[in-house]
């Protein structure tokens, strides 16, 4: 529950892109649909890694990231550019609130996202195998409706363990 959010206190040195590295490890053998939903001020104050170390495990694992944002993450505009530059290229969102209280429309939000997707596939041009980046764009003919979705993937050579 959302009020029990309300107990919780920070202490020690955030390690932000290392906790969402693991977490995204933790996904490798995972089947179906990958996301991780992070509440955060948006600090990093510790890790060894890096937002594009981030990017990479997460692009690497098929893993839709959602960031609710509260704190700082909702102050500060760069740290909430680079939240949700995170999350969009994973075809998640990043939400924020200034407020507790407007976490629990923001948490709600992401569920009905997570419960509400489509999955489109396509045979690329270039042959698989090369470990490559690869980048799409998805788009609809009629604008009536957003469009989420991830921003590239990585052509996994056949022995990668994604």
């Amino acid at each position: 529950r959302l009020s029990q959010l309300d107990r919780v206190r920070s202490f020690g040195r955030t390690s932000l892109y290392d906790s969402l590295v693991r977490a995204a490890d933790l996904f490798k053998l995972a089947q179906g649909r990958r996301a991780l939903v992070v509440f955060t001020d948006g600090e990093d104050v510790s890790s060894r890694g890096s937002a594009d170390t981030v990017r990479t495990a997460l692009q690497g694992k098929d893993v839709v990231l959602y960031v609710a944002g509260q704190g700082r993450a909702a102050e500060d505009r760069e740290l909430r550019d680079r939240l949700r530059a995170m999350a969009a290229e994973t075809g998640g969102a990043a939400l924020f609130a200034s407020k507790m209280s407007a976490l629990d429309e923001h948490f709600t939000e992401i569920a009905q996202d997570i419960g509400n997707q489509y999955v489109l596939t396509y045979t690329p041009d270039r042959p698989l195998g090369d470990g490559a980046w690869r980048q799409i764009r998805v788009e609809l003919s009629k604008r009536q409706h957003d469009v989420r979705a991830r921003q590239g993937y990585f052509a996994a050579r056949s022995t990668d363990p994604r």
